[in-house]
């Protein structure tokens, strides 16, 4: 099973490397607020995705990150239930993303803890991958293991080379948009509360998760 030490172990590792950014400290006290105990763990089956073969290459990139967290990574993927985009919100993205997209919540609704408005996992995109411009009320943090990636704000029509190792602060709906190049994009992601609010892709109409 795993672990709070496990864990508070990469928690820290974000912590040290970027404390002082936007969104980090906000994201590590709600981590720090979540009930981790064993009687708060749920059994589930452990589930791959077609996205999931891209994994070991991602993973592989996230030693340059942090050689520990690339390490503990490789133990808990078996545990972990990976799931597609949610179907509400498949119309909106082209039909190849669908075998190139997939996440798993270690703490939320569907993870091993159950969180309190609080969702916490992983996030793998394939390459030359376009995940189209959207916003949403939760507050969101990444912390990109892989890449690098692409990214715009704000509608702006502007992208921007992100190297891994990268934080990114999303305030509740700020609009952005991420393209994945040559090699697949794994991160660490939060959102720390409003988990079940409304989620917009751009042309779309808000849809309740």
């Amino acid at each position: 099973m795993l672990t709070m030490a496990a864990i508070n172990a990469i928690v820290r590792r974000l912590e040290r490397s970027h404390a002082s950014e936007p969104g980090v400290a906000e994201t590590v006290a709600r981590i720090n607020q979540q009930n981790y105990s064993l009687s708060r763990t749920r059994l589930q089956v452990p589930r791959r995705q077609p996205a999931c073969r891209h994994l070991a290459n991602a993973i592989a990139r996230a030693w340059r990150v942090d050689k520990w967290v690339s390490g503990t990574l490789g133990d808990i993927m078996p545990l972990l239930r990976w799931q597609c985009i949610p179907r509400e919100r498949k119309i909106a993205v082209p039909p190849d993303f669908m075998t190139d997209y997939a996440y798993a919540q270690i703490v939320g609704p569907e993870g091993i803890f159950s969180g309190k408005d609080f969702s916490m996992g992983l996030f793998i995109v394939g390459p030359e991958q376009n995940y189209p411009e959207h916003e949403h009320l939760a507050p969101e943090l990444y912390w990109l293991l892989s890449g690098p990636t692409a990214w715009s704000f704000d509608n702006s029509g502007q992208w921007s080379e992100v190297r891994e190792g990268t934080v990114i602060w999303n305030e509740p709906h700020k609009v952005h948009a991420t393209r994945t190049m040559e090699i697949p994009m794994l991160a660490f992601w939060c959102w720390i509360r409003d988990i079940n609010g409304p989620y917009t892709l751009l042309g779309q109409p808000a849809k309740p998760l």
